[in-house]
């Protein structure tokens, strides 16, 4: 006798059939799974679109920031030296006023 029971061909059929179910059923698993894999992967490219965007746009920010301090610095120097060039004039006009009025 054999240690094994002989399967009867319609219950190899059935057998067969539950496999090929199981088969089909995770393919269509597998499939619902990438599809949703891809949304994510979709809404990361975005996001990152998006990123990469706003980084752009704060650079652009940041130089037209550090132009505009630059422009400032400058006039702020070009202020300072013509403050410096008029208390000059001034303490020479009050040292010619001072020589005038103790020379009459």
């Amino acid at each position: 006798m054999l240690p094994w029971k002989p399967l009867v061909r319609g219950e190899s059929g059935r057998r067969f059939s539950v496999v090929a179910s199981e088969i089909r059923r995770l393919a269509d698993s597998v499939t619902d799974s990438t599809q949703e894999i891809e949304g994510h992967t979709d809404d990361i490219q975005t996001a990152i679109n998006r990123l990469v965007v706003a980084s752009e746009k704060g650079a652009s920010s940041i130089e037209q920031g550090v132009e505009a301090s630059i422009s400032t610095a400058q006039d702020l120097e070009a202020l300072l030296k013509a403050a410096s060039q008029t208390s000059s004039a001034a303490q020479q006009i009050s040292l010619s006023t001072q020589q005038q009025k103790n020379g009459q």
